[in-house]
């Protein structure tokens, strides 16, 4: 089921005003308040999941007492909780007595779950926003090996006095400052229009973040990449 449960920010809160989070609602104010649900499950199936009052309960325990996030049926199909700093001054001795009572809550009041044959809807926005990932990670890479290539001794500012000229056409970073320049504004027009299409998911929001921070990232690379060639190659 993957239900990640985390501490409610205001910008989870301005997602779903606007329509773009969909989040599931308990019905417990405090709860709800406070706790963001975060799944692919749907709705019906997350409410019964979180229907015990005593493990609303233990992961707001889990919460206040700086857990990052908890997971019911993760991966691996067991509930963890992420904590990532250990220490507090003053020193609290009965914290981690705390915690662990309130994980106990947590466990106790989970439904038994067993794995289902019934495979997940293939969800073509993330299998898109890592496609995406990977090809900023792989052009990046490769883009600075190609750019050093071209560039030959332009960037070479021992044997040339004149390579670090950045307002030469045959200056080394001519093409990155154009490239940067005039890449941004489409990329930042195009990058909003994107992420308005993710929404309706808890972590739509996210997504749409995402989305437009590797279409931006994409222009400007291909930017730099054509001022490169007409600038160099010609």
């Amino acid at each position: 089921m993957k239900i990640k449960l985390r501490r409610e920010t205001d910008e989870d809160r301005a997602a779903r005003s606007r329509g773009v989070a969909c989040e599931a609602q308990t019905g417990d104010p405090l709860f709800d308040d406070e706790v963001y649900i975060d799944s692919p499950s749907d709705e019906q199936t997350v409410l019964r999941t979180l229907a015990s009052p005593e493990l609303r309960a233990g992961v707001r325990a889990l919460l206040a007492e700086g857990v990052e996030h908890v997971i019911l049926d993760d991966k691996d199909g067991e509930i963890s909780a992420l904590l990532l700093h250990f220490t507090r001054a003053p020193h609290d001795a009965h914290r981690a007595s705390r915690m662990l009572d309130a994980f106990v809550g947590v466990a106790l009041n989970a439904p038994c779950v067993i794995t289902s044959s019934e495979q997940r809807p293939a969800d073509t926005e993330r299998a898109l926003l890592i496609t995406g990932g990977i090809l900023c990670g792989v052009l990046g890479t490769l883009g600075i090996a190609a750019y050093s290539l071209a560039a030959g001794q332009r960037c070479e500012f021992d044997s040339n006095p004149e390579a670090s000229v950045l307002f030469s056409l045959d200056g080394c970073f001519t093409p990155a400052a154009l490239g940067l320049t005039v890449g941004y504004l489409p990329g930042f027009l195009l990058g909003a229009a994107v992420s308005r299409r993710f929404r309706g998911r808890s972590d739509s929001h996210d997504r749409a973040r995402s989305a437009h921070a590797l279409t931006l990232i994409l222009s400007v690379q291909l930017a730099i990449w054509l001022f490169a060639a007409l600038l160099w190659l010609r």
